[in-house]
């Protein structure tokens, strides 16, 4: 499934589940790219087993695509490197691993316990700012 979402791996050298749902699991992988050199790429592959009959509100080829007009719009947003429609119920698409914390509270409790709250909001609402200058057009 990774290599037709990424047509220029040439090797996976380390995978890990980030994320313990059935329906929507994200790894995070190490590989070969040929683009990238010698030099092993981290990734985050998103992915959907489609398995249960419930559809999707928006599937995960549109939310490669909202990511990368995000993106374009100057939000701080991995780039998406590939994506793969269903192949029989799987979707998935790769993105460049971005590091950091990534769960909400987590992020909000260790800024206030460091005294960077004023940071965090002057982010937050940097990043709402461009969200709200993309015209909806564009998505």
């Amino acid at each position: 499934l990774l290599n037709r979402a990424l047509p220029e791996l040439i090797q996976i050298h380390t995978i890990r589940r980030l994320s313990q749902g059935a329906n929507l699991p994200m790894f995070d992988v190490t590989a070969t790219l040929s683009s990238a050199g010698a030099q092993p790429a981290r990734l985050c592959v998103r992915c959907r087993h489609d398995g249960d009959g419930a559809m999707p509100t928006v599937t995960l080829g549109t939310e490669a695509e909202i990511l990368a007009v995000a993106r374009q719009g100057g939000v701080v947003v991995p780039r998406v490197l590939g994506t793969l429609a269903v192949v029989g119920k799987r979707s998935c698409y790769v993105m460049e691993w971005l590091s950091g914390e990534t769960l909400g509270g987590r992020v909000v409790h260790g800024c206030l316990q460091a005294g960077n709250g004023d940071d965090l909001a002057r982010a937050c609402g940097q990043a709402l700012g461009h969200l709200h200058s993309i015209p909806p057009s564009s998505l």
